[in-house]
């Protein structure tokens, strides 16, 4: 979960920054493209992360 929540954003943010500077961007644009980049990776890890949650029903069990 841990990496899901911090580590996939991180890693679109980095690739929305390379593409844009391959594509020949300055910095001007690049970085912008990778905030705007690791925005969205948070809301679809958000979305991913609470569907996941309410599939999963929480079952207690008395042992003693």
């Amino acid at each position: 979960a841990a990496f899901t929540i911090y580590i996939i954003p991180m890693i679109g943010m980095l690739l929305a920054y390379l593409a844009a500077a391959a594509m020949g961007f300055g910095d001007t644009v690049s970085v912008p493209a990778a905030f705007i980049a690791f925005a969205v990776c948070m809301g679809l890890v958000t979305v991913y992360q609470r569907a996941k949650s309410k599939k999963k029903e929480i079952e207690l069990v008395i042992i003693s």
